[in-house]
């Protein structure tokens, strides 16, 4: 394991990813929500609201599992968030080019959607 790592934007020592990986090994009956949770209240981990940082926790426990660093549980489910699992039809655009005058062709309309759900969708939906 190396000396340190740099993850989420902070340094972690390699002592501090071994602990972190037995601390796991003794919890393998927890879900990786209550690891998180319990990661948080450990190490004090939480925004500046008060509230525990769980989804930060949670990215940086993936991240540790993903690089072979700790051994998470297994999922229990699949996270609920809808958009995450959701598929985008493709919609083909016309792209040829479009020739005239300004003046015949008309007004060029642009609609910033990405904060207005509505017109998010229709410009994802099509």
């Amino acid at each position: 394991m190396p000396q340190s790592l740099q993850i989420q934007g902070r340094s972690w020592s390699g002592e501090q990813i071994q602990q972190l990986g037995q601390w796991v090994a003794e919890h393998r009956n927890w879900s990786r929500y209550r690891l998180s949770r319990q990661l948080c209240v450990h190490w004090q981990w939480v925004r500046p609201n008060g509230q525990l940082a769980d989804m930060a926790a949670r990215s940086f426990l993936n991240k540790l599992d993903q690089r072979g660093l700790i051994e998470l549980p297994a999922l229990r489910r699949l996270s609920p968030n809808r958009m995450k699992h959701r598929r985008l039809k493709c919609v083909a655009l016309d792209s040829s080019p479009l020739e005239g005058e300004l003046a015949v062709l008309g007004p060029l309309n642009l609609f910033e959607v990405s904060q207005d759900p509505a017109g998010r969708k229709r410009w994802i939906e099509g």
